[in-house]
Formats: structure tokens, C-alpha cells, sequence
């Protein structure tokens, strides 16, 4: 029953939306330039494809994420961990994290342009500080809520700061920082396509702003598909990744 309702309701709610997209398409709501039926999006994505345009852009976004998130999931988890178990070095580093974690990735643009150039490097940029402050946040929030009864039991057994950081807090902590890493790889697919901006000239966040350029709806909203697909399977293997190690 399970495995039927996994399969069965997204195949329903996909479904359901191309249906609804076919009968607005049909009914003339929209121009056919402004929103393009399904079946001419699905000839251009198979297109995209057979090309090989699909991989070159596919593997300039995935190489931008990967760098990205890896150094962005990095700092925040290192500075979470020692903001979270350190009083010293949350009062000093946790005010100015707070003051910077409102500010729009998009307002980074200038900065980014104005201290990397353009090309791979401002983006980059953007990715780090997109996916550092929610796994920052969830590493801070698992380190600092771990529960007193297995620190207390921990100190009575002799641990020393560092083994009770190693060995109690950060395991009890791992839950919140995997939902802050799954999080964080969820931005920098968004953070990507704003990244993507910036003199590059290859990625799914790239192939969207130029189709817009010259009204190929088409090509923006099979951009689109590929990014949300690409996010839901990358998401799907780190929550798989999550299970096994939190099972352990």
C-alpha cells in the first residue's frame, strides 16, 4: 500500500497540474508565446536533450553547487558547532551572523561582481552565502539544545570538554545539522540561477535568463523542470544518506 501511494499521488499531482495547463493552453487564456501547451515544452526538452546542451549546462550548475555548498556547509557547521558549545565566541561572532543573515542573496550581486569579477567566482560567492546561515542556524540549534541529562551523565563518567563535544554533543546534534544541510542544498539550487547572472555563459540558471532575453518560454520553463527535478533527486539522496547515518 505504501510503495502504490508513493508512486500513485505524485503521478496524480503531476498529472493533475498538466492537465489543468493543457485546458488553460486550450481555452486561449494565454498566448501560445507567453505559455507554450505541454507538448511543445516536452518537444523542446527532448531537443535539449539529444543536443547534449542538457549536460553542458547541467554540469557548469552541479560544478557551481558542489563548490558552493561544500564550502558554504563547512563554515556552518564549523562555526556552528563552536558558536553553539562556545558562550566566548557567540558573543562575538553571533550578532554580526545575525545582521547579516536578513540581507537578499540578490543584494550580494554588486559586491560579488566588484570583488570576483564575473564568471565562476561571484557565484560561487552567492552559493556559500546562501547555504552558510541555515545549516549554520540547525548546527547552532542542536549543538545548544542538546539535552542536559547525556552531558551531566557523560561529565559524571569523566568525559573531558572536547571528548563530551566529539562523542555526545555532536551526535545528539547530527539530526539538526543534516535539516540544515538538506535546507542549504535546497538554496543553492536558487541561489544558482540568481548566480548565473554573472557573465557566465553555461548553466540551467544561464539557459533561463537568455530564453527570457528572446521570449523562449519554452526553453525557460524546461529550465525551470530540469532545476526542480535536479533539486528533488539531490535532496532525495541526502535524505537517504541522512536516514543511514542517523540510524546508525
Amino acid at each position: 500500500m505504501k510503495r502504490t501511494t508513493v508512486i500513485l499521488f505524485p503521478l496524480l499531482s503531476f498529472g493533475g497540474v498538466i492537465l489543468i495547463w493543457q485546458i488553460v493552453v486550450k481555452v486561449g487564456l494565454f498566448q501560445e508565446l507567453v505559455m507554450p501547451a505541454p507538448w511543445s515544452v516536452a518537444k523542446t526538452f527532448y531537443r535539449f536533450f539529444v543536443d547534449g546542451e542538457f549536460f553542458i549546462h547541467l554540469w557548469a550548475s552541479f560544478a557551481r553547487i558542489i563548490t558552493g555548498f561544500f564550502f558554504g556547509a563547512l563554515f556552518g557547521v564549523i562555526l556552528g558547532i563552536l558558536v553553539g558549545h562556545f558562550r566566548l565566541i557567540e558573543g562575538l561572532l553571533d550578532p554580526l551572523i545575525q545582521a547579516l543573515r536578513p540581507i537578499p542573496i540578490a543584494a550580494w550581486l554588486p559586491l560579488a561582481i566588484v570583488w570576483f569579477g564575473i564568471g565562476d567566482k561571484p557565484g560561487i560567492f552567492l552559493i556559500v552565502i546562501g547555504t552558510f546561515f541555515p545549516i549554520f542556524i540547525n548546527t547552532v540549534h542542536g549543538v545548544k539544545f542538546t539535552q542536559l541529562i547525556l552531558i551531566r551523565a557523560a561529565q559524571m563518567l569523566g568525559a573531558t570538554p572536547w571528548r563530551l563535544l566529539l562523542y555526545v554533543i555532536l551526535p545528539a546534534a547530527l539530526p539538526n545539522i543534516m535539516t540544515g544541510i538538506r535546507i542549504g542544498l535546497g538554496l543553492a539550487w536558487v541561489c544558482v540561477v540568481i548566480s548565473e547572472l554573472l557573465g557566465v555563459t553555461a548553466g540551467l540558471g544561464f539557459i533561463i535568463w537568455d530564453a527570457q532575453v528572446y521570449l523562449q518560454t519554452d526553453k525557460v520553463i524546461v529550465g525551470m523542470i530540469v532545476i526542480g527535478g535536479m533539486g528533488t533527486l539531490t535532496d532525495r539522496i541526502l535524505l537517504y544518506i541522512s536516514s543511514k547515518l542517523l540510524k546508525g
